[in-house]
């Protein structure tokens, strides 16, 4: 018998079971969608630059190259394609996510086409998000752990409610203010699933602990698709977080978001 209410309503503290139920029943609904998405956006970059990294890789192994300003540009600039399709990935998945708990029809073209639209200060946002964070990781940790919690919406709030740059930082702060610890909960529930999956995986792509494992043409094919469904699954996840927090705080609809998408 089918759940009759697969997307239950958040209670007055964010609830990790909801938010881990919610993202699960989303993606188990639209899973071929997603997956689409997530293949198009995610894994296609992530295999084409794996199998050039592999004949760097081997070419480095057998001697016939050596690690040259090549090798680190194709993997600067692989970085940096996946940074923006990972973004496009979660600003589509949002619209996506807010549509669906909507009940509307997802056209998942205008939500592409929405999210590059935003592209660019998306980047932008993240590229911010990413320095600020790093420096408090390295400050001791804990400031890097403080700043993960405070922005860890920063993303969908800028694309869900129309804002500027800067002034997702404070949103983000603003709506897990009291909801930290229950966030930082949530964070290690799907920390240890991300890990247990990855040891799955590591059969087949080699230990977690050689760097270099995964640029093998059997490392390259399951990886893509580890990357693939961990991206979709998270930011699926990141869009349900936000919702459950913008309710919580707001006590705002579903229905009331999306209206800045219309």
């Amino acid at each position: 018998m089918s759940d009759p209410n697969p997307y239950p309503q958040p209670k007055s503290d964010l609830d990790i079971g909801d938010v881990i139920k919610t993202s699960i029943n989303l993606f188990a609904e639209n899973a071929v969608l997603f997956l689409i998405l997530a293949g198009v956006l995610i894994g296609i970059p992530y295999f084409i630059y794996s199998l050039a990294m592999v004949g760097m890789i081997e070419s480095i192994a057998t001697g016939t190259s050596v690690v040259n300003s090549g090798f680190w540009i194709w993997n600067t600039v692989g970085s940096i394609v996946s940074t923006v399709c990972a973004l496009l990935l979660q600003a589509t998945v949002t619209i996506a996510v807010v549509n669906i708990l909507n009940g509307r029809r997802v056209d998942f073209q205008f939500a592409l086409n929405q999210a590059l639209r935003h592209i660019v200060p998306l980047f932008l946002l993240s590229l911010m998000l990413g320095i600020a964070i790093a420096i408090g990781f390295a400050l001791l940790i804990i400031p890097g752990v403080i700043l993960t919690l405070m922005w860890i919406v920063a993303v969908p709030a800028y694309i869900s409610e129309d804002i500027e740059i800067m002034d997702a930082f404070g949103r983000s702060a603003s709506l897990t203010k009291g909801q930290r610890l229950r966030i930082l909960g949530l964070i290690v529930v799907v920390a240890i699933i991300s890990i247990v999956i990855q040891l799955v995986f590591s059969v087949f792509t080699g230990p977690l602990t050689d760097p270099f494992a995964r640029f093998t043409f059997t490392g390259a094919v399951f990886g893509t698709a580890l990357q693939t469904i961990s991206g979709i699954l998270s930011s699926i996840g990141g869009a349900v977080l936000y919702l459950r927090l913008r309710q919580l705080k707001d006590g705002t609809d579903v229905g009331s978001i999306s209206s800045v998408f219309e």
